[in-house]
């Protein structure tokens, strides 16, 4: 590959419609001859703010990146992208609270 622009365009050739022809990210690089998928998640990324609408999937049979083309696969994707801002936000809130010794290490505990 000469340039970023150059594989971006062979991920987008290589994506396929519906997630039954899903690739996983690790597959797109082994394709493409690189290491890891570090740079096809970002590339995924980038595609997505240009307007592409990739989905990727993660329950079986199916993994991997795919270009979302029903109202169904549109909708199933924003619900798992939904509740994973759900969980981030769940465990945010957790690790704040577990994180408050070393946020605040000189406020007094409350004795009952």
């Amino acid at each position: 590959m000469n340039s970023n622009g150059d594989l971006k365009q062979e991920v987008r050739r290589l994506l396929r419609t519906r997630k039954e022809n899903a690739r996983t990210g690790k597959e797109l690089a082994r394709i493409l001859g690189m290491k890891d998928d570090r740079m096809i998640r970002e590339i995924i990324l980038e595609l997505i703010e240009e307007g592409m609408p990739i989905a990727s999937s993660v329950k079986p049979p199916y993994y991997g990146y795919f270009i979302a083309d029903t109202p169904e696969e549109v909708e199933e994707y924003t619900r798992v992208l939904q509740s994973r801002l759900k969980g981030d936000a769940y465990r945010c809130k957790g690790f704040r609270l577990a994180s408050r010794k070393i946020l605040q290490p000189h406020q007094m505990a409350l004795i009952w």
